[in-house]
């Protein structure tokens, strides 16, 4: 499950600048610097730095978890689209607001473990969500 995650390295994503303004807490200068360290000198489309970039086939499900006012929103939906067209399960949520990604985190997380855990069976709960799962509502 990602959470606001930070998937493209390059940096270019049009949410980085149109949401950071809305949100005094996100300082993209500072992302920057430490994107540009981290980085180093390997291009910042290499695979393993920028997943969005990376060959999808074969992931398993994955869980996106992004705000419609969060700076790294572009990063998720751009990740989902590709994920999805390598043929990855994908559920990607987008709440209204990046403020509510702290509360809504924890019983994601949990509802995703029940769905793809190892032991897990499809719940009705996920099913009457219509959230994806392993096999069809019996």
């Amino acid at each position: 499950m990602l959470v606001s995650a930070l998937l493209d390295l390059t940096l270019d994503a049009p949410s980085l600048l149109l949401n950071a303004a809305a949100d005094p807490t996100f300082d993209l200068g500072v992302l920057r610097r430490r994107v540009a360290r981290h980085a180093g000198s390997t291009p910042r489309t290499d695979p393993l730095l920028s997943p969005l970039h990376a060959n999808l086939h074969g992931f398993p499900p994955l869980r996106l978890l992004t705000a419609g006012t969060d700076p790294l929103l572009d990063d998720s939906l751009s990740f989902a689209a590709r994920a999805a067209r390598s043929g990855v399960t994908v559920d990607l949520r987008v709440l209204q607001d990046a403020a509510d990604l702290r509360t809504a985190f924890v019983p994601a997380m949990a509802e995703f473990m029940d769905v793809w855990g190892p032991s897990a069976a499809p719940s009705a709960d996920a099913r009457e969500r219509g959230w994806p799962t392993r096999s069809p509502a019996s």
